[in-house]
């Protein structure tokens, strides 16, 4: 970009990202990153046509939190990894809980949601197990991550089954995923670790996997608990191994399944 001033030296990069952590309570190790966030953030200085990062901050000072902005530098900052079927222990631990509670409807919330693959890795578990009546919802702090998830066109689904995917175009990878599991789904822009209620009714199970351990011990507790609240009695939250330590929620029973931790909520809260 013409006017743009070198690379962002590691000060800048700690500046921007300690806005990042102050509005979305999201931690980042520069040390490890630097080159990825770096690369990342460059991106949004020549969106915005921002000579430097000095620039950044000062447009960051006078915009909220919904401004485009804002979107593209937490989509910048965040990172995206995800698959489809990534956990195999997690259709296992719906197969079951299916088996538990036959012939009621189904409410399933992932929570960090990324671009999709898993609700809708989720909602073909729950097709496959001749459950028709659910709602996966599927929420993400990232709005550009919702897009791509709403669209629900993916190049790379080898990890995923056929029968739920569009036919492919002649000379194209890319695959769209069916309107059967689509019509399942409900997606919505939301920052766990925000003070803000989320807007649906209680649900079954909560999927957040490899999401937790962006944040620090004390806001990794305020995460679970809000979550555990969100689960109708008797209902999972599951994280990853990672996610949590010397956590005890209190009126959950911890398990494990392989590299999933099972919280079930108590039947009687």
């Amino acid at each position: 970009m013409d006017g743009f001033e070198n690379r962002i030296r590691p000060d800048e990069l700690a500046a921007v990202l300690a806005v990042v952590t102050k509005r979305t309570s999201m931690e980042f190790d520069i040390k490890v990153s630097h080159s990825y966030l770096t690369s990342k953030i460059e991106i949004v200085l020549k969106k915005f046509k921002l000579c430097n990062v000095g620039m950044l901050l000062s447009r960051l000072d006078c915009v909220l939190s919904g401004h485009d902005i804002w979107y593209h530098l937490v989509d910048a900052a965040s990172v995206h990894e995800t698959d489809f079927n990534r956990h195999a222990e997690i259709n296992e631990i719906l197969k079951c809980y299916i088996r538990e509670n036959k012939g009621r409807q189904f409410s399933i919330w992932s929570s960090s949601c990324s671009t999709g693959q898993e609700v809708y890795s989720v909602a073909a578990t729950m097709k496959l197990n001749g459950i028709d009546d659910f709602i996966v919802h599927g929420s993400d702090i990232s709005g550009q991550c919702l897009c791509s998830a709403m669209n629900g066109t993916y190049e790379n689904c080898e990890n995923f089954l056929v029968v739920f995917l569009s036919q492919c175009k002649l000379g194209e990878r890319k695959r769209s995923i069916c309107s059967v599991l689509k019509e399942k789904t409900n997606f919505f822009l939301f920052n766990i670790a925000s003070d803000q209620n989320v807007d649906i009714p209680p649900v079954d199970i909560i999927l957040c996997l490899n999401t937790l351990i962006y944040y620090c011990d004390k806001t990794r507790v305020k995460i679970a608990v809000k979550l555990a609240r969100k689960l109708k009695p008797g209902g999972l939250l599951l994280l990853g191994y990672n996610d949590l330590v010397r956590l005890d929620i209190k009126n959950m029973e911890a398990s494990r399944n392989g590299y999933v931790v099972i919280y079930r909520k108590d039947f009687l809260k």
